[in-house]
């Protein structure tokens, strides 16, 4: 039962020290936005709003 235990925490835990030795590659993330025309007062802030955030993001380690 303890042999069953230890392999199935092996199992469980492997994976994940795994993925965290491994650098992972950057995610990209799309918005659409409002650019250009009446409400690009709007998109313009609100693209603000994201490149703000990803700067945050990524200071804090990604």
């Amino acid at each position: 039962m303890n042999v069953l235990k230890s392999l199935l925490a092996l199992f469980v835990i492997a994976p994940v020290l795994l993925s965290c030795s491994q650098e992972q590659p950057p995610i990209k993330i799309g918005v659409v936005l409002p650019l250009s025309g009446a409400f690009s007062n709007y998109g313009q802030k609100a693209l603000k709003g994201a490149q703000l955030a990803v700067e945050q993001i990524n200071q804090s380690g990604g």
